[in-house]
């Protein structure tokens, strides 16, 4: 097998387990641990090219990777928050491997910039929805921050605007069966569009360099996708709470506090999990800046501006809103 061979049989393998849920927080630990080491033996064991370099040199920047992942992990659970931030910090920033920053892995960038944003609701609360567009289809307000709860990139209380590749995307994130419930907008960027990817793909991975380029990112991409769902049944009380995903959130708090020291704009992607034989579609998180000293300023208007956003099929969006009105 060549390498987009042996990649392809990995991300069928994953395509089932872009969100592995865990009873515990300990459970972390043996799952990731057994995971990482059998795709990092299953895809040497493949390669054809298996010489002194990918086996020893690149061993050692692998598994002390997953180790500083781990390490960042054990913090976590030990209640010392600023500490586990620091290190997940301090592994896409700061220290490199292989000869490279981890974070200049990721970076990527989009040729198509048009992303859709969808709210969910009746007849009177579309038509609202459609009204006042601007503070009904963008990130949940700065004086609202108390409804933002855990979610897998969105650290409670801090706001982020979440855009689907696609209507169908945002459609079934939403859990929407008849699309005339949603109130839809589209969101064009309107520069390049520059973004940290955490997906995999088998392209580009015909040489050895290449792939080890991938078996490291993989470490990232595993470690996101484990989730912990401490309580089996969810009830109004707990469901608020029932959702942790440690590692997404470490790393938007660290491209958060990148994004002060470099004032760029900072975007993660991700694939949905509603699309387990669909790789091409995405969430995208955008990470607002909070200004601190601007009460009465409650969006961030020049993220708002990157965008130049629209309704979608607005005319045919007003024709079924008096039809239903009228019924």
């Amino acid at each position: 097998m060549n390498n987009k061979e042996i990649i392809n049989n990995y991300i069928k393998e994953l395509n089932i387990k872009d969100v592995v849920e865990l009873d515990n927080y300990n459970d972390f630990y043996k799952a990731y641990s057994k995971t990482t080491k059998r795709i990092y033996e299953q895809i040497v064991s493949s390669t054809i090219d298996k010489d002194k370099k990918f086996n020893i040199i690149f061993s050692k920047e692998y598994y002390k990777l997953r180790e500083n992942i781990l390490d960042t992990y054990r913090c976590y659970v030990k209640g010392d928050i600023q500490r586990a931030s620091t290190k997940m910090y301090n592994i896409l920033f700061r220290k490199k491997y292989y000869g490279k920053k981890f974070y200049g892995y990721f970076i990527n960038t989009s040729i198509d910039n048009t992303m859709y944003r969808c709210r969910q609701g009746n007849v009177k609360e579309i038509e609202y929805f459609y009204q006042n567009i601007y503070h009904n289809m963008f990130h949940i307000a700065f004086n609202k921050r108390n409804l933002i709860g855990n979610c897998r990139f969105s650290i409670s209380g801090f706001p982020c605007l979440y855009l689907g590749s696609s209507i169908e995307c945002c459609q079934k994130e939403l859990d929407c069966k008849n699309q005339k419930e949603l109130a839809i907008c589209t969101y064009k960027y309107r520069e390049k569009l520059t973004f940290y990817d955490l997906t995999l793909s088998a392209d580009n991975v015909d040489t050895l360099e290449e792939l080890q380029v991938y078996l490291l990112k993989s470490l990232i991409v595993q470690a996101v996708s484990y989730t912990l769902n401490p309580i089996e049944k969810k009830t109004k009380d707990t469901k608020n709470f029932l959702t942790y995903y440690v590692v997404p959130q470490l790393i938007t708090a660290s491209i958060a506090s990148y994004s002060k020291k470099t004032k760029e704009r900072q975007c993660i992607r991700y694939r949905s999990v509603k699309f387990l034989n669909d790789r091409n579609q995405y969430n995208y998180v955008f990470i607002p800046k909070i200004e601190r000293y601007k009460n009465d300023l409650n969006y961030d208007e020049k993220l708002f501006n990157k965008f130049e956003v629209e309704l979608y099929n607005k005319s045919l969006v007003k024709v079924w809103l008096k039809i239903c009105i009228m019924k």
